[in-house]
C-alpha cells in the first residue's frame, strides 16, 4: 500500500511543479536537487524498512512521527 502512495505523490508533485513553473516560481536547480535526494533516500529507506522493520512497527513509528509533527504545528506555529 505504501508504494502506491509514493506513485500518487510523484504524480501530484509533477503537476504541482508544472503549475509553479508556469507562474515562474520554480527554481529548477533546487527542485532537481530535492528530487534526486528524494529518490536516493526513498530507495535506501525502503530497502531498510523492508529488511529490518516489521509492518506493524513501521506503522507505529510513522504514526508517532505524525503525532509529534501535529503537536508541534498546533502548539508552536506562529
Amino acid at each position: 500500500m505504501e508504494s502506491q502512495t509514493l506513485v500518487i505523490l510523484f504524480l501530484i508533485g509533477i503537476l504541482a511543479a508544472c503549475n509553479y513553473n508556469k507562474a515562474g516560481s520554480l527554481a529548477i536547480k533546487y527542485a532537481m536537487i530535492l528530487g534526486n535526494t528524494f529518490v536516493i533516500h526513498g530507495y535506501f529507506g525502503s530497502k531498510f524498512s523492508l529488511s529490518f522493520i516489521s509492518e506493524a512497527n513501521l506503522k507505529k513509528l510513522f504514526g508517532s512521527f505524525m503525532l509529534i509533527a501535529a503537536i508541534k504545528m498546533i502548539l508552536f506555529s506562529k
